[in-house]
């Protein structure tokens, strides 16, 4: 808040105020030889504008899903294209009695090892089978590749769903 580096600022005791406009919070703690250092970045208050490097790698850190089936198809390519990484994916292909369903718990997969899987085992119910994704996380190189996808899929994101690191 007072603008210097976090290692060498004030310490605060009590609740920050922040203004009502962007703002971007950089901290800094210690404890014996462990450091850590992060930013935290809050839109202006009453805004629904998230907040997102564009040159940082960004996570979304919440599970969402992708109904439509050419959303899930394009923004799998837009993915691929991009370096996306997945994490606890699931794939729904087809509907009622003629669905299969596949899970990748605690596993990392790009898009296009999950773009393979679905030109696989699409046919077996039918070639226009509808498809639908969930994942816990997209993990993608830079915060702009990351805002490529989600404007694809049109997947709904706030502030707090999203982690940027250096």
């Amino acid at each position: 808040l007072d603008g210097s580096a976090p290692r060498n600022g004030s310490l605060y005791r009590e609740p920050i105020q922040l203004a009502d406009t962007d703002v971007s919070v950089q901290v800094f703690a210690s404890c014996g030889n462990l450091e850590k250092h992060d930013a935290f970045k809050f839109s202006a208050v009453n805004s629904t504008k998230i907040i997102i490097d564009a040159s940082k790698p960004a996570t979304i850190t919440q599970p969402k899903r992708i109904g439509d089936t050419n959303k899930t198809l394009e923004g799998l390519t837009t993915a691929a294209e991009n370096g996306i990484e997945f994490n606890g994916v699931y794939l729904n292909i087809g509907s009622g009695a003629n669905v299969i369903t596949t899970h990748f718990g605690d596993i990392d997969i790009n898009a296009t090892q999950i773009k393979t899987i679905l030109t696989a085992l699409r046919p077996i119910v039918a070639t226009d089978a509808a498809v639908a994704m969930s994942f816990r996380q997209a993990k993608a190189p830079t915060g702009a590749t990351l805002e490529a996808f989600v404007k694809q899929t049109g997947i709904e994101l706030k502030s707090e769903e999203i982690k940027q690191s250096d």
